[in-house]
Formats: structure tokens, C-alpha cells, sequence
């Protein structure tokens, strides 16, 4: 008897569904939220941007590269969570 197997890929990075445009809007909107742009001068169209161009790195050591100096922890986390869900 000869048995058939099924595989299933998934694929979460971007190759079946860009999922950028929507990361950007809700790191945009965590930002206005904390009001940045007024805050620490952030243009967080372009931050956003860059934010996500620069693949490759978790997302929370860039909030923290990006912010340890400027924010509050608890500031940073907020990003780093709304950004993720």
C-alpha cells in the first residue's frame, strides 16, 4: 500500500503577503501616540521607513538602539508591542 504525504509551507516574511505597509501604519501610529514628532523632533513617516527597511534585526534591539537614550523603557516597550501585534 502506498501512502501519499502532504507538506505545508508557511511563509510569514513577506513573500505570500507584504505585511509592510500594515507594520508601518501601526509603528507610525504607536509614535503619534507618544507623540514623538513633537517630543524628541522624530519624522515618524521616515523613521517608520527606515524602520522596516532595515531587515534582519529584531525589532526590539532597534527600539532600543534607537531610543535607549531619548525614551523611557516602558516608552519603548509600548512601541516594541504595539508594533507587534
Amino acid at each position: 500500500m502506498m501512502t501519499m504525504s502532504h507538506l505545508f509551507i508557511f511563509d510569514f516574511d513577506g513573500t505570500l503577503i507584504d505585511t509592510n505597509s500594515i507594520k508601518r501604519d501601526s509603528l507610525i501610529a504607536a509614535c503619534n501616540q507618544l507623540n514623538l514628532e513633537q517630543r524628541i523632533s522624530l519624522d515618524v513617516y521616515s523613521y517608520a521607513s527606515s524602520f522596516i527597511n532595515r531587515s534582519g534585526i529584531s525589532r526590539s534591539s532597534k527600539f532600543m538602539s534607537d531610543f535607549s537614550s531619548r525614551l523611557k523603557l516602558e516608552e519603548i516597550q509600548f512601541l516594541n508591542e504595539t508594533y507587534s501585534k
